[in-house]
């Protein structure tokens, strides 16, 4: 039982890793979200093989990187129902969203700003 939570509770320190990392991308192009997710998908798959008792999920980097595929506009609803990231990467993706997406600077700003009153 020790081993499994030891071992639960570093992947999901991994996780958190994984999205502190991509949280600190400035700018992604559609191939790079894409290698994102397949890096996700191999570490998971080499996670199985090594614990294959576990099945260790990688729903939290995932999810985060489904995000990055969201249309501007839904991005302040997604923030709001994922509150288990934290405000800098909610605010890292809403950033990076922005310029992947072609939002001028100030719909940006707007929709950062709308994002800070969420958390505010």
């Amino acid at each position: 039982a020790a081993y499994r939570t030891l071992v639960g509770e570093a992947i999901g320190a991994i996780c958190e890793h994984l999205v502190d990392g991509y949280a600190g991308v400035k700018k992604a192009s559609d191939e790079g979200r894409a290698q994102m997710s397949l890096d996700v998908k191999t570490l998971q798959a080499a996670l199985r093989k090594l614990l294959p008792e576990m099945a260790p999920s990688m729903a939290h980097v995932e999810d985060y990187l489904r995000a990055l595929y969201l249309p501007p506009q839904e991005l302040l609803a997604w923030a709001r129902a994922h509150p288990q990231y934290s405000v800098r990467h909610r605010t890292a993706l809403v950033a990076l969203n922005g310029v992947s997406s072609g939002l001028k600077k100030r719909e940006q700003q707007d929709l950062l700003d709308s994002l800070a009153k969420q958390d505010g």
